[in-house]
């Protein structure tokens, strides 16, 4: 990843010759956004971010408007199920049961989008789809780009038109998403997504897991599925401590959220502060970018002097605020369970 990273700073300033550039990875701009909006941006965060790819889960720390938000690496967690893998999977349902569609993945990215919810309760709603009349199932009509004008694909429950080309979605509505609590579904040894979220919160310091409780934040068009939001917060409760509160929140547009972040930091006051500029690189060349981009790990160490007395480096003082936990906590998991380091994350290069 360093290659790359080096790679994009090169070609910024010596191919397309910006004037000051700023790269980081996406999470860190999403406390900009209207993600937490209304009240203040939360001093602690979990960004869950569920794209094309993977979906990754990670702890931003000390966002406030004078100063970036810095990465928990530690804690960071990636589950590999994302959009495409999702697609795919239905794309194989599809051509195996109904018609070959495995040169149609723009489509079935539509029908996955247009049909596709997430259950609340999925082994009733699988009995269900066994009738063959039920309220999940429904048809798809394949789009017709040869008529005049072109007809886009559509959901129907009406008997089909003649020329149609028409396949039911029954289970494939539900069983789909569910890849994303369920990976074993598909053979992919990672737990769900709750339990991800749920190891990575653990692994962070112990004062800082109510507040990160209290404040996930839901970036990614995955998010976008009928149910998510509300499943992802039930099988959260069940996960967390009782005495701590656990608060979703879901950006206005989840698939817009980062740029959306990316140019209100960039209208901020304090990003001049952030950028390499082309002057700096031409004197300092790759390592300028290095010094301004290096990863800041924020973590507590023990203060050998006073026998295991806890001392927190600058910008870990102990936190205060809504969800901070008190009295017995569960059993948590060790840091270095499925972390993911800086140089595993996918590092976008920002204006």
């Amino acid at each position: 990843m360093h290659g790359i990273q080096e790679t994009y700073d090169q070609m910024v300033f010596e191919e397309w010759e910006f004037q000051s550039y700023y790269r980081c990875p996406s999470a860190t701009l999403l406390p900009y956004s209207d993600i937490f909006n209304p009240g203040p941006v939360p001093e602690c965060a979990v960004i869950v971010d569920s794209g094309f790819s993977f979906t990754h889960v990670t702890p931003v720390l000390n966002s406030t408007s004078d100063r970036p938000a810095s990465i928990q690496w530690p804690s960071v967690r990636r589950l590999d199920v994302g959009g495409k893998l999702l697609t795919n999977h239905l794309k194989e349902l599809v051509s195996f049961r109904h018609w070959d569609m495995t040169e149609s993945t723009y489509i079935i990215n539509q029908v996955k989008e247009a049909s596709c919810f997430v259950s609340g309760n999925f082994a009733r709603d699988l009995e269900t789809c066994r009738k063959k009349q039920n309220a999940i199932s429904h048809s798809y009509v394949l789009p017709n780009f040869g008529s005049e004008p072109p007809v886009p694909g559509y959901i129907t429950n009406s008997p089909p038109q003649e020329g149609d080309t028409v396949f039911p979605m029954n289970n494939e509505r539900f069983s789909i998403p569910e890849i994303l609590f369920t990976p074993s579904h598909v053979g992919l040894s990672q737990t769900g997504l709750p339990g991800t979220i749920a190891h990575s919160i653990n692994s962070l310091p112990e004062d800082l897991r109510g507040v990160a409780w209290a404040n996930i934040g839901l970036v990614g068009g995955n998010t976008l599925f009928d149910g998510f939001k509300q499943r992802l917060f039930n099988e959260l409760r069940a996960l967390a401590p009782d005495e701590y509160e656990v608060c979703l929140y879901r950006a206005k547009n989840p698939l817009t959220a980062t740029f959306h972040s990316a140019r209100a930091l960039a209208r901020s006051p304090i990003f001049p502060s952030l950028c390499v500029t082309r002057e700096e690189y031409l004197e300092g060349g790759i390592n300028a970018c290095r010094r301004k981009f290096a990863p800041v790990n924020w973590m507590m160490t023990e203060e050998k002097d006073t026998g295991g007395q806890r001392k927190e480096k600058e910008g870990g003082a102990r936190r205060e605020g809504t969800g901070r936990g008190r009295g017995r906590r569960r059993k948590t998991v060790t840091a270095g369970e499925g972390v993911v380091p800086p140089e595993a994350m996918d590092v976008d290069p920002k204006p």
